[in-house]
């Protein structure tokens, strides 16, 4: 017998939600990272630390979350599937650009 699908996975909303959440406090943050690298040039580097810490520290918490929800049986796992998808690409994407600065810094 076929198991039904009630709804959507509640732990797969959140990841969806925590990774629009992260995306949002990216966005909105970006300004003050330019601003205060305008205003005072010796704060920047700590603006920018806490600009990539606020954004980074949903990533694994999204990640995780989706996993736990698409590894329901009974529930729809769209949303979980959307929040690994989305939250695990932006949070390689993010370590591959910190290597690669680093990287190239060192080299420069």
């Amino acid at each position: 017998m076929a198991e039904t699908r009630t709804e959507h996975s509640r732990l797969g909303i959140a990841s969806c939600a925590l990774f629009l959440v992260s995306g949002d406090l990216f966005r909105l943050l970006l300004p003050m990272v330019f601003l205060s690298s305008y205003l005072a040039p010796e704060a920047a580097g700590d603006a920018a630390v806490l600009w990539a810490s606020m954004v980074t520290l949903f990533q694994p918490v999204a990640l995780v979350l989706g996993i736990a929800g698409a590894l329901q049986r009974r529930r729809k796992r769209l949303f979980a599937f959307l929040g690994i998808t989305c939250s695990g690409l932006s949070f390689v994407l993010y370590y591959v650009a910190k290597f690669a600065y680093f990287t190239f810094y060192e080299l420069g």
